[in-house]
């Protein structure tokens, strides 16, 4: 498996590609903080406290949602935004903390690579009619399928760093602060404690690896169901960025089913937001959390692992 991996890794290192990614990774980066960095607008402002609706004034926000659940939970909401209120107070808004609020946004956006590399894992054996002597080797096809997970997750976490120290070097180099010494409050658990900004903004970042690794093996998983063929590619391309929102008009009206898929779990950029997912969970009657997402997003990781095995199994 070990040298299955490595092989994976060598192959995809060597890429042209492998490097563009970085040096994309790099250039997109530091150009989008230059231009944000240009139209600072320094401002902290305290998150606003939604009133206890009435029964109607609930109903005509979701009709189909539950309102005795809604004033059960109305009180974890209120504690929620006063905890983020009062972490708004003790911190001293700057040019760097507004700066790295964008972080998130980058790090979702390397979806897009991930997408792309792991489609392209089967897709070119696919396409060049070589995958049978691939699996004319002494190794297993699960044994194949499961060294390009860990060589593409391996190369997730990579990016993620790459991403990561570049946006924390350009950052302390434009507003002349140093990020690696920062500290600010944040809510932790519902506790308030003061961690460096670079051990918090990593914290939040290396939880994308989760759904990293979701969409790379549901990437593969259509790579190996359209035997290469790139609407696998479109189709991995277009949930990833719409989930979201298909997500939150499912609720809207009262499609409560789309919470047991995994289209509500794979944007974490939502989940940044602490307060706009408990006014959403307590609206939708809904408990959103790093938790329950990456145990969704776990769950189908296996499910959709097996369904590319029993695909392997296929001729070629």
């Amino acid at each position: 498996m070990i040298n299955l991996v490595r092989a994976d890794l060598y192959k995809e290192v060597k890429k042209k590609s492998f490097l563009f990614s970085i040096m994309l990774i790099v250039f997109v980066s530091i150009f989008s903080l230059i231009i944000i960095a240009k139209n600072i607008d320094l401002k902290s402002e305290l998150n606003s406290v939604y009133p206890l609706f009435s029964e109607e004034e609930y109903k005509d926000v979701n009709k189909y949602g539950s309102y005795l659940q809604y004033k059960n939970d109305y009180d974890k909401y209120l504690k929620v935004v006063n905890i983020e209120n009062e972490v708004i107070q003790k911190n001293k808004l700057s040019n760097s903390h507004y700066l790295l609020s964008y972080t998130h946004n980058f790090v979702f956006m390397l979806g897009v690579l991930i997408i792309f590399i792991s489609f392209h894992s089967f897709s070119y054996d696919f396409q060049k009619d070589s995958l049978r002597y691939v699996f004319m080797s002494r190794h297993s096809r699960r044994k194949i399928l499961f060294s390009k997970v860990f060589s593409n997750f391996i190369i997730s976490l990579l990016f993620l760093l790459i991403l990561l120290v570049t946006i924390f070097i350009t950052t302390s180099f434009i507003t002349s602060e140093n990020v690696f010494l920062k500290k600010v409050f944040v809510n932790i658990n519902e506790n308030i404690k003061e961690v460096y900004v670079v051990y918090n903004y990593f914290r939040i970042s290396i939880l994308y690896l989760i759904p990293f690794l979701f969409i790379s093996i549901f990437s593969m998983f259509l790579s190996i169901l359209f035997r290469g063929n790139s609407i696998g590619l479109v189709i991995s391309g277009i949930l990833y960025f719409i989930s979201l929102v298909v997500s939150q008009i499912c609720f809207k009206y009262g499609l409560d089913f789309v919470k047991y898929t995994f289209l509500p779990y794979i944007d974490f950029t939502f989940l940044s937001d602490k307060v706009n997912v408990s006014f959403n969970n307590l609206i939708y009657n809904m408990n959103f959390s790093y938790k329950v997402s990456i145990m969704f997003l776990l769950l189908y990781v296996f499910l959709f692992l097996i369904l590319s095995s029993k695909l392997l199994k296929r001729d070629v």
